[in-house]
């Protein structure tokens, strides 16, 4: 995937001719102080936003929509930064959020849009086991999960479709030593599959451990990645800064 473009609204964080290349199988970690432009490039790179220009090349394809759908559809999976107000409804069910993403699949539902509950009730105590989402029942309502839950099944609803690329703000951030080391662990597995990860993280020892390479956003801008054995935490802090902007 390559990137090449710019976002300029007022009332937002914009992005500054931001070009980046993404590989299968690559974790780009993103750092920067917040409010340098990180979530706005999340949503233009999950189709939450539109380029105001510039152009987003996806397996060759420049000719793409930008929506949430559209994106969902190539294979991008996009975990928000806030997961409780943006990533899952807490007053739903914890099937009804494992499921939210499925609707378009006649597995989950019949001709006439009638939720089909035995295959949607099965799709989530799977996604629960497999990714270790601790809960009373599945009928419980999903904000009465821990924070690490939360994002335990925010994580494997996106993993079931087996992603070519997530987006992932800030996934450990208020998390515990448990939950950050678990989550960790599924974007780690995501990579082994082959997917392209995309970390923005302000925590820069998550940053240094798990990435291949660091790029830093500094007012809207984005730097060249370089490889993270390359590098450290000083010049990182640097460009954090502004320093090479």
């Amino acid at each position: 995937s390559l990137l090449d473009v710019s976002y300029s609204k007022a009332g937002s964080p914009n992005l500054s001719a931001v070009n980046l290349n993404l590989y299968g199988g690559q974790i780009l970690g993103v750092a920067g102080v917040a409010g340098n432009g990180q979530t706005t490039l999340a949503k233009v790179l999950s189709g939450h936003l539109k380029p105001t220009q510039g152009k987003i090349i996806f397996e060759g394809n420049d000719r793409i929509h930008s929506s949430p759908k559209s994106f969902m559809d190539m294979g991008v999976a996009y975990i928000p930064e806030d997961r409780n107000s943006d990533g899952i409804i807490g007053d739903m069910e914890i099937w009804e959020n494992a499921i939210m993403t499925e609707m378009d699949v006649s597995f989950f539902r019949n001709r006439l849009g009638i939720i089909n509950r035995k295959t949607s009730f099965e799709r989530t105590e799977n996604l629960c086991e497999t990714y270790d989402v601790r809960m009373q029942s599945i009928r419980q309502q999903s904000r009465l999960l821990s924070g690490g839950n939360v994002q335990k099944l925010l994580l494997g609803r996106w993993l079931m479709r087996k992603p070519k690329i997530i987006i992932a703000c800030q996934p450990t951030r208020g998390l515990d030593e448990g939950a950050i080391a678990s989550i960790q662990k599924l974007i780690l597995h995501a990579q082994q599959n082959g997917s392209a990860i995309i970390l923005i993280s302000e925590d820069l020892d998550e940053l240094l451990t798990m990435s291949d390479d660091i790029a830093v956003m500094y007012n809207g801008k984005l730097s060249n990645p370089v490889e993270t054995s390359t590098t450290n935490k000083l010049a990182i802090g640097l460009q954090m800064a502004g320093e090479g902007f």
